[in-house]
């Protein structure tokens, strides 16, 4: 009896990798959720959720507070949100994100694969790939950081956004995530 309950309780604990990177990437203070603390994976991204994220992957916590002032400055663009200036500013002063050609930086815009690639690319600035904006979903795919079906959706997901997230932070640092997370946090910025 005791054999047969095993398989039903070991696929009950299994995660899919959504799952598994979005844990991670919550136990870091990179990805948040909700006030309930649910991690809205199939939720569409905005721009400015993408900053905030970018900017907890990037910034030293300490150094970022201190500094944000400078960083709300930094943003120019007059369709940001009070509450995402920060974000904003310090993603556009270190060249994670920039705003459209019109002057406007799109806050509540969906986020899509190519943008999605185009900062996981800035991020991890991969040695001998050379890409630009038009061929980073393929870049990103032949790193193995998303896949066909990721890059081929009209906007993106919190859930796609945290396996890429995820993946790079294994390809960066040549180890999971794992072994590698306080090694990151601690020299980021």
């Amino acid at each position: 009896c005791l054999l047969l309950a095993l398989p039903v309780s070991a696929n009950a604990t299994e995660r899919s990798e959504e799952e598994t990177a979005a844990a991670y990437l919550f136990e870091m203070g990179i990805m948040v959720g909700d006030q309930s603390g649910n991690m809205l994976l199939d939720s569409h991204l905005t721009r400015a959720q993408l900053a905030t994220i970018l900017t907890r992957l990037n910034g030293n916590p300490e150094h970022v507070q201190a500094e944000q002032a400078y960083y709300i400055g930094q943003c120019k663009f007059s369709d940001v949100p009070e509450w995402a200036k920060l974000y904003v500013g310090y993603c556009y002063a270190n060249g994670l994100m920039l705003g459209y050609d019109t002057g406007a930086f799109g806050a509540d815009d969906g986020v899509t694969p190519q943008a999605a690639c185009t900062v996981i690319l800035r991020y991890l600035d991969p040695p001998d790939v050379a890409w630009d904006y038009s061929t980073a979903c393929q870049a990103a795919l032949s790193l193995g950081l998303t896949s066909n079906a990721v890059i081929n959706q009209k906007e993106i997901t919190r859930g796609d956004l945290a396996v890429m997230i995820y993946r790079a932070l294994s390809v960066s640092h040549s180890e999971t995530p794992e072994m590698s997370a306080n090694s990151l946090l601690v020299s980021s910025y």
